[in-house]
């Protein structure tokens, strides 16, 4: 295997866990599943931000969900503060 074969799994293998996190996270959304959803936010950002760097797209989008999820829960400091770090990811 070379190295871009290797990356290349690597980068499939990130976007695969990134759609499967995608749609479970919607499910327990929908669901009305909270409390669980959060926890998958807040265990999905320190996963997404060494792979893509702290001001990637993928991080930004975990921070948007996060917060509404903070917001939801009546969590404002929180949910500024990850709405704030989304915004200045995708200002860029």
């Amino acid at each position: 295997m070379t190295p871009q074969t290797a990356q290349a799994v690597t980068v499939n293998d990130l976007i695969d866990r990134g759609n499967a996190a995608r749609r479970e996270f919607s499910f327990l959304e929908a669901e009305q599943h909270y409390r669980d959803a959060l926890l998958l936010a807040e265990s999905a950002l320190p996963r997404v931000e060494p792979p893509y760097s702290r001001a990637h797209l993928v991080v930004a989008e975990v921070l948007t969900k996060l917060g509404r999820l903070q917001e939801s829960r009546g969590e404002v400091e929180a949910s500024e503060a990850s709405y704030r770090r989304a915004l200045a990811i995708f200002s860029q």
